[in-house]
């Protein structure tokens, strides 16, 4: 669209009252883009007026997403699934300077070949699906959930919600940060941390998860001194102790496993509640 120069005669108030003369056509925000140094077609100039600003480019997957070429580096991006469309796994991602510490993020390259483009997930509520663990009772969740602590941890808070229909298997994640002798399956590493159960939803410690009779697996665990913890929402947590070939009853354990513990001392504002 061409711009014209349009001339007003103006009375002593500063309003125009009418049409003096009408110039000759201008150029088109085109053309004055492509003076400007641009090159490229008109869908170029289209993609990089809607680049930083424009709607969120939406792609079915994560992988999708990094895949892409885009012409422009868009400011969001939405995915629908984290391995498919619908898992639970769709999550927002902004984009960002520089590459995050945490693995809630993805890159992509557009398309001149070397243009890295680093996103960050901004989902306020983070799920196990969007960091590929699901309630099939076959993937490990637990990893999932590590990933989506470490982006809560550097948050300073946050929501950890496992709202599938169905088990989400854990596995344990190596020893306790904070208990010598113990591994945990989900820590929880800061302040400010929700964990949302729904009723839908079974978190249920793995087979053979227990590596001695003295070394017990924590479901839900954290160190002493932290503070606005909750976990809550009708659903299961099942410590699986019949599941662990290597218990002996060596250490004191009750018959369900010890499913949410702290270490240290020291907790403040803590909440459980309506847990199965």
């Amino acid at each position: 669209i061409g711009l014209k120069q349009v001339y007003y005669r103006v009375n002593s108030e500063g309003v125009p009252n009418n049409v003096l003369g009408q110039g000759v056509t201008g150029k088109s925000a085109y053309e004055i883009w492509l003076e400007s140094g641009n090159t490229g077609s008109i869908k170029d100039f289209l993609n990089a007026l809607t680049g930083s600003t424009g709607s969120p480019a939406d792609f079915s997957t994560v992988a999708q997403a990094e895949a892409s070429q885009l012409t422009t580096a868009v400011s969001h991006v939405v995915t629908q699934g984290y391995a498919a469309p619908g898992d639970g796994g769709g999550a927002r991602f902004k984009r960002v300077v520089a590459e995050p510490a945490h693995e809630g993020k993805f890159s992509l390259t557009l398309d001149d070949g070397t243009t890295v483009v680093w996103y960050e997930i901004v989902s306020e509520k983070l799920r196990p699906e969007m960091f590929g663990g699901f309630p099939d009772g076959v993937t490990d969740a637990a990893a999932a959930a590590g990933k989506a602590m470490r982006v809560i941890t550097a948050r300073g808070g946050g929501v950890l919600s496992f709202e599938g229909v169905g088990t989400y298997r854990l596995e344990s994640q190596g020893i306790h940060p904070d208990a010598s002798g113990h591994q945990v399956a989900i820590h929880i590493p800061c302040d400010g941390v929700e964990i949302i159960i729904a009723q839908s939803a079974t978190l249920k410690l793995a087979d053979d998860q227990q590596s001695g009779a003295s070394s017990p697996v924590e479901v839900i665990s954290w160190g002493g001194g932290r503070s606005n913890i909750c976990i809550q929402g009708g659903g299961t947590i099942q410590g699986n102790t019949a599941g662990q070939s290597a218990w002996t009853g060596g250490y004191q354990q009750n018959s369900s496993g010890t499913l949410i513990s702290s270490f240290g001392g020291g907790d403040s504002h803590i909440r459980i509640e309506n847990l199965r």
